[in-house]
């Protein structure tokens, strides 16, 4: 099975997995903490994660911090 995530719209490396909040981050940048759910994870972990839900149909934006 393939999934195509579409990148430019979700963003999965600037979005929790957890609440989906986002945030710019810059490239050193390396461990993602969300400032809404307190979530932390290595950056590329979390954008797996965030890529994961999407796939599965949860989408890029899930609403665990109320902001959806």
């Amino acid at each position: 099975m393939f999934v195509e995530v579409a990148t430019q719209q979700v963003k999965p490396s600037q979005t929790c997995p957890e609440c989906g909040h986002q945030e710019k981050k810059t490239l050193p940048d390396r461990v993602h903490n969300c400032v809404k759910c307190g979530y932390v994870a290595d950056r590329d972990v979390a954008a797996a994660q965030v890529m994961l839900n999407y796939a599965k149909g949860l989408g890029a934006n899930l609403d665990r911090c109320g902001l959806a």
